[in-house]
């Protein structure tokens, strides 16, 4: 294959890149995006893993950075005081003196070993997760497996119990045409990082400082298994997860260097990362958080007219632009659109999204007029760590219920409802857009409840909502308000989605060509302008459903943002004369309904955007500590419950 660089559409973040902690996210998201382009299919891919390669980044560069700026107060997510022996202990920074230095060398030793790791073993298979968590919740620490080897968006993982394929591991994970990418592509941002800011001082004690924290902060936060959904088999029957209907299978390579038909290629059922949420180790959470039972999982009766109006919600919300009985408006679609990121071509995952959005929000509201002025540096070091924390607890917790609940999605629904006046067995969703290729648009590869990008979005704009409350600039002021009140923290943003420059393609993509050279059906560039995080909360939750690829409750209870009809009665919605679900307005809206769940005592937020809100709210509240080694999965009795 030609050794030319792939070419990603330009991203101008000039601007901000000339402050070297932006500069280094900024080098984050690029490999983000690039592992997932085609044809790289390279590691750390599909939310949660991508979410956590963030988060170590981000902890890694927070700790480089304030271990040498003390003079802000603020603790290092390591610690010093620890026995040099401990996997948490911060190394000895003597000589160090130097942030940029420090915090470069943090930096590009975790995306080094993030997107050059060796290639794993996979883990003995399990049957479906429920029924694994309820006999054993300790964490195998001998799990080396597969590190999200055929990861393209929310469509991967790879092995599953109608195809074993044990010669696997034979072969790399990646292809060497990936690896060469990634390689050229980690140069690159090395280089371009000197023309902005200065030559690397590689062999100075403070750049020598930052790889060990880097090192530490990977050794202490890696997860080696990533995604792999080895043995793994469907529960089966009503209301649980089944696989996509419209692509039931996927053809990919066994060598992954070999040739691409014949022999060398096997036919796989991708079942997104479902040991992830009950194994891997988490970040900042104090306690775990969980949710209500979503309708249904316990018997035929339990919520059954909020399901029945959930199912017809979706059909009319979130089915595809052909069907007579979609009612979504064109503005729906296209912020269905917007908020997508589902692992697509030459763009990524929400938690890139999330973070593009953050960076305009943290130069917006910066402390300090000069961008590269210490007390920026400071700000955005802190909030970047806080929120990408949040992220990647949000990735594990959000996975964790999933696969619990193991609740199919509306396309499965919908079409296997099999009820004389419900459903409809040839229905089709509005669907996951596979942008910047010919594909069609797609369910994502693993269960609806809780919605992780109601999760992921919450989770991070809770944090900015607490972070920036009461911040007063020369020319802004936001706040006061309450923590689960609306905010005024305004901003706009063009999604890569909407760009004027990514499209749906007529023609297989052709790495070897920029994108804006291929044939296809230019997406309309859109600006749009929000008016809270409040707002981006509610529409990213919500604009799942208008993709129909979530039911409503995966967002959040339908009380807290829909409009009640007339009389009593649980599913009794308003809808306008078009016959569209009308909506509350978003400063009206308050995330307060709790529901119970069976495995366990208490009320709980229904769906993702509570769970998000919660785990945003510990890790603030808390400031950014550890969570405690005796609440991680596999520490027996001591530790976490941390069955779904």
């Amino acid at each position: 294959m030609d050794e030319k660089p792939l070419v990603l559409p330009e991203v101008k973040e000039e601007e901000p890149n000339k402050n070297y902690i932006l500069y280094w996210n900024h080098a984050g998201l690029e490999l983000n995006r690039l592992t997932h382009s085609e044809p790289i299919q390279g590691p750390q891919g599909g939310p949660p893993i991508s979410a956590r390669a963030l988060g170590i980044l981000h902890l890694a560069i927070h700790d480089a950075y304030f271990a040498i700026e003390t003079s802000t107060g603020i603790k290092t997510y390591l610690d010093r005081k620890l026995d040099a022996s401990d996997p948490a202990h911060l190394p000895d920074r003597t000589g160090a003196t130097d942030a940029l230095q420090a915090v470069s060398g943090a930096a590009i030793t975790v995306l080094d070993k993030l997107y050059k790791q060796p290639d794993p073993v996979p883990v003995a298979p399990e049957k479906n997760l429920k029924e694994s968590t309820e006999q054993n919740t300790e964490q195998n620490t001998e799990q080396n497996t597969e590190q999200n080897t055929e990861q393209n968006t929310e469509q991967n993982t790879d092995q599953n119990e109608h195809n074993p394929q044990p010669q696997q591991t034979e072969y790399p994970s990646i292809s060497k045409y990936a690896a060469r990418q990634l390689n050229a592509k980690l140069v690159k941002l090395r280089q371009d990082f000197q023309v902005l800011h200065g030559d690397l001082q590689t062999t100075s004690p403070d750049y020598e400082f930052g790889v060990k924290v880097g090192k530490a902060m990977f050794d202490l936060l890696n997860h080696p298994e990533g995604a792999d959904s080895t043995g793994y088999t469907l529960a089966g029957g009503h209301y649980h997860f089944e696989d996509e209907p419209t692509h039931p299978i996927r053809v990919s390579l066994i060598n992954p260097d070999g040739p691409a038909d014949g022999p060398n290629t096997k036919i796989t059922t991708p079942r997104h990362a479902p040991y992830y949420g009950a194994r891997a180790k988490r970040f900042a959470i104090q306690q775990e958080h969980y949710i209500a039972d979503p309708p249904l999982i316990i018997n035929d009766t339990h919520q059954r007219a909020e399901y029945d109006s959930a199912l017809d919600d979706v059909i009319r919300m979130g089915g595809a632009t052909h069907l007579p009985s979609t009612k979504r408006s064109p503005t729906q679609t296209a912020k269905g659109h917007f908020w997508a990121y589902d692992g697509a071509n030459l763009i990524g995952t929400p938690p890139r999204l999330y973070n593009q959005i953050l960076r305009v929000i943290a130069t917006k509201y910066r402390k300090a007029n000069d961008l590269t002025s210490e007390d920026n540096n400071a700000d955005f070091a802190r909030i970047f760590a806080l929120a990408n924390a949040a992220m990647a607890d949000a990735g594990i917790l959000s996975w964790r219920e999933k696969w619990y609940f193991d609740f199919w999605r509306p396309l499965s629904g919908v079409r296997s409802d099999g009820r004389e006046n419900h459903g409809d067995p040839f229905w089709l969703s509005l669907g996951a857009p596979a942008t910047n290729s010919h594909e069609l648009s797609f369910k994502p590869p693993f269960p609806a409840y809780p919605s992780g990008h109601a999760t992921f979005g919450a989770a991070c704009f809770q944090i900015v909502r607490r972070y920036y409350n009461g911040r007063v600039g020369e020319t802004f002021r936001l706040g006061p308000w309450g923590d689960h009140e609306p905010d005024n923290i305004e901003f706009d943003f063009v999604s890569e989605e909407l760009n004027g420059v990514s499209r749906d393609l007529r023609q297989k993509y052709e790495p070897k060509l920029p994108i804006e050279k291929q044939q296809g059906t230019v997406r309309t560039k859109v600006e749009r302008k929000f008016g809270s995080c409040w707002e981006a909360i509610w529409e990213n939750a919500l604009s799942r459903v208008w993709l129909g690829v979530h039911w409503r409750f995966d967002a959040c209870a339908a009380a807290d943002v829909l409009v009640p009809g007339e009389g009593e009665g649980e599913g009794n919605y308003v809808v306008d004369g078009g016959g569209r679900t009308v909506y509350r307005r978003v400063e009206d809206v308050r995330y307060t309904t709790k529901g119970t769940r069976e495995d366990r005592e208490g009320l709980f937020p229904v769906g993702g955007i509570g769970l998000g809100i919660e785990i945003a709210d510990d890790i603030f509240g808390n400031k950014l500590k550890r969570t405690p080694m005796k609440n991680q999965p596999g520490q027996g009795e001591s530790g976490l419950n941390v069955q779904g």
